[in-house]
């Protein structure tokens, strides 16, 4: 059978060329763009285990039209993937879920010992510990008063008095002492266990907002609140949509 070659024929052969050279891998960049944006900054900085597989599905996902002609269908999945990892996100945000979701801080040397238990739960290898010990600048264990594998992954070095760095106070230098806030409120929910810490009531915390004119039902308003050196509350409110 033979195919006639017209000036139809050549235009749809000469669209088909594009479409498949040119304008397909352009759509993919655009989709991927657009999904990793939808996805929030979280994914492209700190990335947690959820964070590193939903990029790399999505990967998986919106390369698939490059080598098939199935470009509806994968685009889907990838709008599907990205609103799952959307609702996720949210999922975290919240009190309720969170605790189910998230995982917790693991300490990993506590006042110069390593916690061996700890190390094989979270399957970090000695050689590991060790490895991140001289990336923050420590060689003796001993040195570590608490060494804690964070939720991204990563693990924080908190020396002992004795292998802190230099301080204004060792060459008599006076300096304003440094008060870490106590957060009371977070995102509208009242930390209760801090509250206690400080030896504070809702009663107390009434009459803090309303120094503020607020009512212990307006904490929704409040994105933080903390418990500052003089004993007194700082507001921080959210923005308003």
């Amino acid at each position: 059978m033979v195919i006639l070659s017209t000036p139809y024929t050549c235009g749809v052969l000469k669209m088909s060329f594009s479409f498949e050279f040119f304008l397909k891998p352009v759509l993919v960049f655009v989709v991927a763009y657009l999904s990793m944006r939808a996805m929030g900054k979280k994914a492209a900085t700190e990335m947690s285990g959820i964070d590193l597989m939903m990029v790399m599905v999505l990967g998986t996902v919106v390369a698939e039209p490059i080598t098939s002609s199935k470009l509806g269908t994968a685009f889907g999945y990838a709008a599907i993937f990205v609103a799952l990892y959307v609702i996720y996100s949210y999922m975290e945000l919240t009190n309720l879920f969170k605790r189910w979701i998230t995982p917790t801080q693991t300490i990993l040397i506590d006042e110069g010992k390593i916690m061996v238990k700890s190390l094989r739960k979270e399957r970090v290898e000695v050689e590991q510990l060790l490895a991140q010990m001289r990336v923050a600048g420590y060689t003796d264990i001993s040195d570590i008063a608490r060494a804690t594998l964070e939720q991204t992954g990563e693990i924080s070095f908190i020396p002992t008095e004795k292998a802190r760095p230099l301080q204004a106070g060792d060459m008599n230098i006076s300096s304003t002492p440094t008060y870490m806030p106590i957060p009371i409120i977070i995102d509208g929910t009242i930390q209760k266990t801090n509250l206690a810490y400080i030896n504070r009531d809702l009663n107390w915390l009434k009459a803090q907002l309303e120094t503020y004119q607020l009512q212990i039902e307006d904490v929704n308003r409040i994105i933080l609140a903390t418990y500052n050196i003089r004993g007194l509350l700082d507001l921080y409110w959210k923005e308003q949509d």
